[in-house]
């Protein structure tokens, strides 16, 4: 009986034995493959991340852009608005010039008439 009882813990040990290997194996190719999963995943991110980062550069890119061609709009129409007030204060100094030389000529026209006149009386 005891050798009975002997053979079958040897029987039912074997058999654990082999569900434990069988059970260890199963959890080493799980682990294998949780590990080869989360590594994958981890590239993905990077990958993913390295994109973000492209975006990211070619979006401050464009807004530095619009920011610039903004600035520039607005120098140019400051640039016209001078301009204009350039070419309206030459015009009003080209008159003001012209005015002198009037006021001149007028002034030695009415000297000579003035001397003219005393030659006369």
């Amino acid at each position: 009986m005891v050798e009975n009882h002997n053979k079958n813990f040897a029987e039912q040990l074997k058999a654990r034995n082999d569900e434990f290997q069988k059970l260890q194996a199963s959890s080493g190719k799980q682990l294998g493959d949780l590990q080869n999963n989360f590594q994958e995943q981890q590239k993905q991110r990077q990958t993913d991340m390295e994109s973000y980062k492209k975006e990211i550069a070619a979006m401050y890119e464009k807004n530095l852009r619009s920011a610039i061609n903004e600035e520039t709009s607005s120098l140019k129409v400051n640039l016209e608005m001078m301009k204009q007030e350039n070419g309206r204060l030459n015009q009003k100094l080209e008159y003001s010039v012209t005015d002198y030389a009037k006021i001149i000529t007028a002034f030695i026209l009415a000297l000579i008439m003035g001397f003219v006149m005393a030659k006369l009386t």
